[in-house]
Order: C-alpha cells, then sequence, then structure tokens
C-alpha cells in the first residue's frame, strides 16, 4: 500500500506534467496565431511642409511617414520617398486630384501599318469629372501627338512608333512598349450584287493595299467572280465583307468562319439576313434613311454585347452606326452604311483617300491577322 508521501508526489508530478502540455500547447498557438503587429504611428506632412520634413525624415529616419498632396508630386519628391522607404521607413502618400491613367496598344489590323493606343483616365473627384486634361503621347524619339479629355480617355491612331510608348496627364506617366506589326495578313473577300458599291468598295480595299476576292451577283443564276466563296479559313482569310442580302447562302459558312477566329464586317441590310442577323451586334432598321454621306439603316436595338463603335448625326437626332461584337473566337462588326461609294465621288479630290480611310478603319476593327485578339 502506497503511503501518503507517495500519493502525494504522484499528485504533483501528474500536475506538473499537465501545466507543461498545457504550456506547450499555448506556445504552439500562439506560433500559428501571432498577435497582429501594430503599425508605427506615422509622421504627416502637407505638400507646403513636405521640404523641410523630407530633409528631417533623412537626416534622423523614423518609423513611418505620411505626405498628403492636393495633386501629383513631381518626379524628385516621389523619388525622395521612394528612396525613404527603401531605406526602412515605412512610406504612404495621398493626393488627392492625383489622375488613374492607363494605356495599351496594339497594331492595326490595316496594310498600310499604325497603332491604336487606348487611353484611360479615370477622376478621383466629383469635380474633376468636368475638367478637361491635356494628354501627350510620345516615343523614344520625340512627341507623337496630343489630346484634351476629360474622365474617360481617349484613343490615339498613330502612323508607327520606336520602341516604348509613353502617355502623360496632370503629372502621370504611363508607359507601354510598342507592338510589333502584324506578321500577315490574310485576303479581304467582298459578297456583294453587282454594282457601284461593291465595286467601289473593292477598288478602296485594293489600293489600301488589301488582297482583295470578289463575288457578284448579277441576278440568281449569273455571278461575276468565283460562284462561291473561296475556302473560309483564317489561314488565308482575315475578313469578309458582306453588303447586302446576296449572301444569305453562305450564312452557315460565314458563321462557322466568324466562330473559328475570323472576322466579318455586315453592311445595311446584311444584318437582316436571319442567320447573319444572330451575329449582329445591332438589329438594323427595316427601311433606309439617306444621309449626306450614304443610305444608312441605323442600328436601333443593340445586342446587351456589343460595343459601340461611331454615332452620327442625322436629322437632329444621335444615331448609332456602327458596333461591334464578340462571337466564338471571331469579331463581327456592323456598319449601317448602305451606299458608301458616294463619299468617293463627291467633287472633292480629297474624296477617293477619305473613302479608302474610312473603309480601312471598319476593316480594321474586325480583321484576323494572327496571334491572340486583343478585347473589342
Amino acid at each position: 500500500m502506497r503511503s501518503l508521501g507517495d500519493r502525494a508526489r504522484a499528485a504533483a508530478e501528474h500536475a506538473f506534467r499537465a501545466v507543461a502540455i498545457a504550456a506547450l500547447a499555448l506556445a504552439a498557438w500562439q506560433r500559428l496565431h501571432p498577435a497582429p503587429v501594430r503599425p508605427p504611428s506615422a509622421e504627416r506632412a502637407d505638400a507646403r511642409a513636405l521640404p523641410v520634413a523630407l530633409a528631417r525624415w533623412t537626416a534622423a529616419p523614423v518609423p513611418a511617414v505620411h505626405a498628403a498632396f492636393d495633386s501629383l508630386p513631381d518626379a524628385p519628391t516621389r523619388a525622395w520617398l521612394a528612396a525613404l522607404d527603401a531605406a526602412g521607413t515605412r512610406v504612404t502618400w495621398q493626393a488627392t486630384h492625383a489622375p488613374a491613367l492607363a494605356a495599351s496598344a496594339e497594331p492595326i489590323a490595316d496594310p498600310a501599318g499604325g497603332l491604336r493606343v487606348d487611353v484611360a483616365l479615370a477622376a478621383t473627384a466629383a469635380a474633376d469629372t468636368l475638367r478637361e486634361t491635356r494628354l501627350d503621347i510620345a516615343d523614344t524619339l520625340g512627341p507623337l501627338d496630343s489630346a484634351r479629355a476629360t474622365a474617360g480617355g481617349a484613343t490615339f491612331r498613330l502612323g508607327g512608333a520606336a520602341t516604348a510608348l509613353t502617355v502623360r496627364a496632370a503629372g502621370a506617366t504611363a508607359r507601354v512598349p510598342a507592338p510589333r506589326p502584324p506578321a500577315r495578313f490574310g485576303a479581304a473577300i467582298i459578297l456583294a450584287r453587282a454594282g457601284w458599291e461593291g465595286k467601289f468598295t473593292a477598288a478602296a480595299l485594293e489600293e489600301r493595299g488589301w488582297t482583295v476576292r470578289t463575288r457578284f451577283a448579277v441576278d440568281p443564276d449569273v455571278v461575276v467572280g468565283a460562284p462561291a466563296p473561296p475556302r473560309l479559313d483564317t489561314n488565308a482569310v482575315a475578313v469578309v465583307v458582306v453588303l447586302d442580302s446576296s449572301a444569305a447562302a453562305f450564312a452557315p459558312a460565314l458563321a462557322r468562319y466568324v466562330r473559328t477566329g475570323g472576322g466579318l464586317v455586315l453592311a445595311g441590310e446584311a444584318a437582316l439576313v436571319p442567320a447573319l442577323a444572330a451575329l449582329a451586334p445591332a438589329t438594323p432598321a427595316l427601311t433606309p434613311i439617306d444621309d449626306t454621306a450614304s443610305s444608312l439603316r441605323p442600328l436601333d436595338q443593340p445586342r446587351a454585347d456589343a460595343v459601340p463603335l461611331a454615332w452620327r448625326m442625322v436629322a437632329g437626332t444621335r444615331t448609332l452606326v456602327a458596333a461591334a461584337r464578340r462571337v466564338g473566337a471571331g469579331r463581327v462588326v456592323q456598319i449601317a452604311d448602305e451606299a458608301t461609294w458616294h463619299r468617293r465621288l463627291r467633287p472633292d479630290p480629297a474624296a477617293p483617300a477619305a473613302h479608302r480611310a474610312w473603309w480601312a478603319q471598319v476593316l480594321a476593327a474586325a480583321a484576323y491577322t494572327g496571334g491572340p485578339r486583343p478585347d473589342t
């Protein structure tokens, strides 16, 4: 029989063992769940006091600092703050009216070449939404273009650029590498009834540098060009332009081509063909209206996923005249114009060049030139 002393010693050992196990468990829990570290309180300075504060913080470093600005600080000030941060001081700063600026660049699908640069500019205060901001774009050789824009941004079309592009607005800078031009261009196919529109559209694209193949229907039994469109393959065809409803029989082939990455342009009444209407960004008006530049079928009912591309004032009304949407891996661009050849025959020496440029811009929005497709 164990003595009273033995029993007391055994009880004490059990108690100490329990305490040790509890301590180990607490240490393990604390290691897995460390207590949050409170950041040090930051010394603060506004723009007026900052020059003196920067010198003081550099000579006698402090754990954390915060600078408050009304507008974006200049490059030397930003560099000084960055140096403090790299030296171990926690640095934060805020600018009440600093613009949020971003830019992207992509090659234009055009044999004549060129770049499209989209600049996004976000306001930081309600009053900034009405304030115009100057945008300047340059490459490594110097300035290229400029514009004035409110919140939202702007789009630049450039003939080309050397290496990197730089966009500046209100002290902010965005840099983007200049993209390489497309490696190749397939053909442009035009499907239409025989007439002035098909003839002058083909002429404009050939003059621009496109390889053009045409199929013009004279009547249901007579065709000028191939009796059927060539094999619609993105390896050989960059874009198909359908100018009217004469291409109805080829709608299934056009749908397959677009879904595999091809580009399609639907003009005027072409989008009224049921099988093509399923691809179109919008429903065109049943009855065309006359405009100074062309006969139009306004895009009255755009789809939810359609992207508006162009508006025009027609009879005092802002009218949607161009839109685009993705279909599978391809892109469909729809235009309201039905008789663009009127543009070419104006009594103006610059009219043919303007007609070429207009069609080049339409095809650039749809054409496939290889590689990944940027967002619409």
